[in-house]
């Protein structure tokens, strides 16, 4: 089978350590110039030296200010492409599927789960043939106080619960995601204790986020949103194997 290279920031090199090295050699150079400019400020001028010095250190801050916001504008645009919302949504694109919903009927409170579970299903019957086909994985995930339940899906469509859920590495996993009370956030963390990555949980919607695992070894999940009393006990494992 071949395997999908999905081009997250951190799959290109651009994972969280890199990202700070790049902020900390701007920090530093920021500093740096600061440094220079207190270091060339003259003491004891004359009213007409202090006015070219005070136009020139305009001047300087103008530039600086361009340099500043260009930078970011350069970042954002290397980056945009490595964002998880539009990685999901390039990567489902090239398998075919753009036909996914998320906004699930109105329900009050204690009736989410069951306004969402026809949308699931229907996301689901889109994404089984190519699960079928050995081209991605589906994982339902529905999140409450304090927990989260896995489900895997057969082949004929159906959600079988995974109470140890194992799933392979270099296969696209496509996650659908919904909470049954309130917010959460599920964060799910490598063996070293690097949060891989996150996505929103909420009540009357399904998240898609869709992720490929490159290395074997136990995934700790984590709810990020506090969510109640109990929110520091909500935890689960994914094993990849």
């Amino acid at each position: 089978m071949m395997v999908m290279a999905i081009p997250y920031a951190a799959n290109i090199g651009l994972g969280p350590l890199t990202l700070a090295d790049i902020f900390t050699i701007l920090l530093i150079i920021s500093a740096g110039i600061l440094i220079w400019v207190a270091t060339r400020a003259k003491h004891n001028m004359d009213d007409s030296s202090q006015d070219r010095y005070r136009h020139k250190m305009e001047r300087f801050e103008k530039y600086w200010i361009l340099v500043a916001i260009v930078s970011i504008i350069i970042l954002n645009i290397a980056l945009v492409g490595t964002t998880p919302q539009t990685v999901t949504a390039n990567t489902l694109n090239s398998l075919g599927v753009s036909n996914l919903q998320t906004q699930c009927p109105y329900a009050a409170p204690g009736h989410y789960a069951a306004a969402c579970n026809n949308v699931i299903q229907q996301d689901v019957n889109e994404l089984l043939p190519l699960q079928n086909q050995g081209k991605i994985k589906i994982v339902v995930v529905y999140a409450g106080q304090w927990y989260w339940d896995f489900y895997t899906v057969a082949s004929n469509g159906t959600l079988m619960a995974a109470k140890n859920l194992t799933v392979s590495p270099n296969v696209p996993i496509v996650f659908l995601l919904t909470s049954v009370d309130v917010n959460h956030d599920f964060g799910l963390y490598s063996p070293d204790g690097t949060l891989e990555f996150q996505t929103q949980v909420s009540p009357d919607y399904v998240s898609v986020f869709v992720y490929q695992f490159s290395h074997v070894g136990p995934r700790l999940v984590r709810c990020l949103e506090y969510c109640g009393p109990g929110h520091w006990t909500m935890m689960a494992e994914i094993y990849i194997e």
